[in-house]
């Protein structure tokens, strides 16, 4: 997690009003809403290789400097120059999501962006604040079981 960039990101964008901090302690599930997206670009045959591919620690320092591009130049999004660097961001966006949808269940508020950003900047913000710098809370490609139902 990187609260300084991200905090960076949005005080470089956006004009924020007196006494309007960019981010406070909200609902986990709304933070979990705003991450979700990145997940597209993993959703074809190139990003079901990549899910294949064996998590690389090589690939971070990419993974880092591909955020920090973006926290510059938003609009042209995250790009991953090897699959290496995209298997690595394809974790931190599953692990971060897993983090964030046990806060939910547990009713653990987590930092999450301002609402009084547009929507945009909003994903963007948050992407910076949970995947640049992550460290992983489990090891890479752990599948966690299934929410076990009450009969």
């Amino acid at each position: 997690m990187s609260v300084d960039l991200a905090v960076r990101y949005v005080c470089d964008q956006v004009e924020l009003g007196e006494g309007n901090p960019p981010f406070h302690l909200g609902d986990a599930m709304e933070a979990t809403d705003l991450l979700f997206p990145m997940l597209e670009m993993f959703q074809s045959d190139l990003g079901r290789k990549v899910n294949a591919l064996p998590y690389d620690k090589a690939g971070e320092a990419e993974v880092d400097a591909a955020l920090e591009s973006l926290a510059q130049a938003p609009e042209v999004g995250v790009e991953m120059r090897s699959t290496k660097a995209a298997r690595v961001l394809l974790e931190r966006v599953k692990q971060a999501l897993i983090t964030l949808g046990a806060n939910a269940a547990a009713n653990e508020p987590v930092l999450i962006p301002s609402r009084s950003l547009e929507k945009g900047h909003r994903h963007t913000a948050t992407a910076l604040l949970w995947l640049h710098q992550m460290e992983l809370p489990f090891e890479p490609g752990t599948v966690l079981p299934p929410k076990r139902q009450r009969h």
